[in-house]
């Protein structure tokens, strides 16, 4: 079972069927006439494909007239359509020959496709590049963007200041002697400043002249000879 178009997929399904449909009708009445009044095609939301050809009033109704009765009718069922387009003989910016085509997608945008030709011998056609540029709708309304939702930063939390300190705590802190692990200097009796000395260490039996002998508990020294 295929898969079902996305959205965008489908939109471009639309177009391309339009164009190719418009492009295809329109080369046949020129072969056939040398010319041809605009018509019209549209896209219903089950995919039905339709020609759109409404007959606008008046005697002798110009190409701008069968245009906006196009228009009209397809403003009247836009409820029920996808998308619609319309082909009519136009000139260039270089007063060239041209089919041009204008589509427009109710969930897209809207072109103006326009594709140049020459005439040949014996009512041939050679037909050029197709140009495509966007166009303003005609049919639905334009499209709006929602707008993104603004980005929030996250305020920085401040610190939290410290607790004063009560009466109480302040004459403890006080009262308790702070602990230094530097060596202080205590005054001896001549008034002098003097360090304390360091916890006798144990003789090394490395260079002193004496030799260490241990007999159970008592350590001995013995000098040496």
């Amino acid at each position: 079972m295929p898969s079902r178009p996305s959205g965008q997929e489908r939109i471009q399904q639309d177009l391309d069927e339009l164009l190719g449909q418009l492009a295809t009708l329109a080369k046949a009445l020129l072969i056939r006439n040398g010319e041809f009044f605009p018509f019209g095609a549209s896209i219903g939301k089950r995919g039905k494909f339709t020609l759109v050809t409404p007959v606008p009033e008046g005697d002798r109704p110009t190409a701008h007239d069968v245009v906006d009765a196009i228009l009209a009718d397809v403003r009247s069922s836009r409820d029920s359509l996808r998308a619609y387009g319309v082909a009519a003989m136009a000139l260039t910016s270089s007063e060239d020959d041209a089919v041009r085509i204008e589509l427009e997608h109710a969930e897209g945008s809207s072109l103006m496709i326009a594709l140049p030709y020459t005439r040949g011998d014996f009512g041939t056609f050679a037909y050029g590049d197709m140009e495509a540029r966007r166009t303003d709708r005609r049919v639905w309304p334009t499209r709006t963007h929602p707008r993104s939702p603004k980005r929030t930063t996250a305020a920085k939390a401040k610190p939290k200041a410290a607790p004063k300190a009560t009466p109480k705590a302040r004459a403890q802190a006080k009262a308790t002697p702070k602990s230094d692990s530097t060596a202080k200097e205590t005054p001896d009796s001549r008034g002098t400043s003097k360090a304390k000395p360091p916890r006798e260490a144990r003789p090394s039996a490395v260079g002193t002249g004496h030799r260490v002998v241990h007999t159970g508990r008592k350590t001995l020294q013995k000098q040496t000879a």
